[in-house]
C-alpha cells in the first residue's frame, strides 16, 4: 500500500470508508450461514485492482459507510462488523477469506454460542463470488456481530489495553475473566487463538467486566476430545480439526499467555514501575496445574514464518515466568 493508501484506510488515522456494494450475477454466488443476497461489500482498496478483471460484477453505486478495526480489512459499520478480502500482506498472511472460512464462522458461532465466561461475536453469513465453480478468496466477505455495550461499559481490542487504576489488581480481574474460560473449553478440546486483536475486553469504570472473542482463522478443534466429553464436533473444514494435544496447547498458550500476558506484564512493569514477579504472582491463580509445572512456553516464530513464505505454524519458547508459582 501506498501512504495514501495507509492514510485512508489504516485504523491508527481514524478514517471513514466507503465502502462499495458490487452486484454479482445470482448464478455466480454462494453464501454461508444465515445466508445474503448476491450482493458484495468490498473494501475500496481491493475493488479498485480486480473490477477489470471481472467485467461481469458491477457497481451498484451504493456505498455503505464504516471505520476499519484492527486489522484494517474488517470494518464496523452502523450495525455490523463486515470482514473483506484484502489481497495484501499484512502480519503473518495475506488477508483473504477462504471458503473454509465462510463455512466455519457460522458452524463455530452457533457451536460456542453460550460458551461459560467468554462471549462470541458471531459470524452469521458470509458471501462469495465463484470463480470457475470455485469460491473466489479474493472477492469475498463475512459478516459479524458488533458488540453490544451497557451503560458505562467500553470496549477495547486487547492489544490496545492498558489502565490508571491498580496495575495489579486490575492485571489479577484480567487474568480471572480471560484465563478460565480459554482453559476449560481447552480442556473439551476446542484451543482459541486468543491474541491481543482477537480479544475484546470490555470495561466500566477502568475496571475488566468480560471479554469478547472474534476471528476463527485460528482456532483448532480436537473431534477426540470433544468425543471424550460426550460432545459431537461440528462440520469444520481446512485445518481446524486437530486432534493434537500439543498443538491445541500452544495455540491458546502462545497467545494468551506468551503474548497477551507477557506483553501487559511488560507494559505495566515499564509504565508503572510493578516488579514483574507481583504481577505474574496475580496471574498464577488462574492457571491449571500443568501450565505452572512447564519450564517454558511455546510463542510463534513470527519471522521464521515470513522467511518460509507459510502461514502454518512455526513455534519456538521462552522462559515460563509462571514456573513452579503456587
Amino acid at each position: 500500500m501506498t501512504v495514501g493508501d495507509v492514510l485512508a484506510y489504516a485504523p491508527e488515522h481514524r478514517p471513514t470508508v466507503a465502502l462499495p456494494v458490487i452486484a454479482v450475477p445470482p448464478d455466480r454466488w454462494t453464501s454461508t450461514g444465515a445466508g445474503l443476497p448476491p450482493r458484495l461489500v468490498m473494501h475500496p482498496w481491493q475493488w479498485a485492482r480486480i473490477r477489470d478483471e471481472y467485467p461481469w460484477l458491477k457497481d451498484s453505486g451504493e456505498r455503505r459507510s464504516a471505520r476499519p478495526l484492527m486489522s484494517l480489512r474488517t470494518l464496523a459499520s452502523a450495525d455490523a462488523h463486515v470482514k473483506t478480502a484484502v489481497t495484501a500482506g499484512m502480519t503473518s498472511a495475506t488477508r483473504t477469506v477462504s471458503a473454509a472460512a465462510l463455512h466455519n464462522g457460522p458452524v463455530l458461532s452457533a457451536f460456542l454460542e453460550g460458551a461459560h465466561g467468554l462471549e462470541v461475536l458471531a459470524e452469521r453469513a458470509g458471501g462469495a463470488v465463484l470463480v470457475d465453480g470455485e469460491p473466489s478468496r479474493h472477492l469475498a466477505m463475512i459478516v459479524r456481530d458488533a458488540p453490544r455495550l451497557r451503560a458505562n461499559e467500553q470496549a477495547t481490542p486487547v492489544a490496545a489495553l492498558t489502565t490508571k487504576s491498580d496495575p495489579v489488581t486490575f492485571l489479577g480481574r484480567f487474568a480471572a475473566i480471560l484465563l478460565p474460560p480459554l482453559f476449560a473449553l481447552l480442556e473439551r478440546g476446542v484451543a482459541l487463538e486468543a491474541h491481543g486483536q482477537n480479544l475484546i475486553a470490555v470495561t466500566a469504570y477502568g475496571r475488566p467486566q468480560r471479554l469478547l472473542y472474534r476471528d476463527f482463522g485460528g482456532v483448532r478443534v480436537s473431534p477426540a476430545a470433544l468425543d471424550r466429553h460426550g460432545l459431537q464436533a461440528p462440520p469444520l473444514r481446512g485445518d481446524v480439526p486437530c486432534d493434537d494435544p500439543a498443538e491445541l496447547r500452544a495455540k491458546v498458550l502462545a497467545s494468551a499467555v506468551s503474548t497477551v500476558l507477557a506483553g501487559l506484564v511488560t507494559h505495566l512493569a515499564r509504565e508503572r514501575g510493578v516488579e514483574p514477579d507481583r504481577l505474574w504472582a496475580v496471574v498464577a491463580p488462574h492457571c491449571p496445574g500443568w501450565v505452572r509445572r512447564l519450564d517454558t512456553l511455546p510463542v510463534k516464530a513470527m519471522t521464521a514464518m515470513r522467511l518460509a513464505g507459510t502461514v502454518d505454524d512455526i513455534w519456538t519458547t521462552v522462559p515460563n515466568p509462571l514456573a513452579g508459582r503456587a
